[in-house]
């Protein structure tokens, strides 16, 4: 998260407020390719907080956000959490990435784009 923020690659982070505590998180930032593209990581739920349907919500209003705004956002992870919350891994599937394609999902892209993702610089070796 502070390479990102240190790098400008940064464009937004969310966080969920208890009380005076924070549990959950998540950041989009810029991706190099394709342009105009955002990607999301990290995300986090505290974890005696997870499995509350947290996750669920916060991923489901990123969704709805990207689709509204037509900003296409893509994730590496869990493929049947992600896709719980509205993210899509079929149009994923032409895609070309130095992460596992099978683990790659995204929100509010048409169709099955065929493209190379290259990510922030921040994630290398991450």
């Amino acid at each position: 998260v502070k390479k990102l923020r240190k790098s400008g690659a940064m464009v937004g982070e969310m966080v969920l407020p208890l009380g005076d505590e924070v549990i959950g998180y998540y950041a989009l930032s810029r991706m190099v390719e394709p342009q105009g593209w955002l990607c999301l990581a990290p995300v986090a739920i505290r974890p005696d907080w997870q499995r509350k349907n947290h996750g669920k919500r916060m991923m489901g209003q990123l969704v709805a956000w990207a689709g509204e705004a037509g900003q296409p956002v893509v994730v590496l992870g869990q493929p049947e959490f992600y896709e719980r919350a509205g993210f899509v891994r079929a149009e994923a599937g032409q895609l070309k990435s130095p992460y596992p394609v099978e683990n790659t999902l995204l929100a509010a892209v048409n169709g099955t784009p065929e493209a190379t993702l290259v990510y922030p610089k921040a994630f290398d070796g991450a």
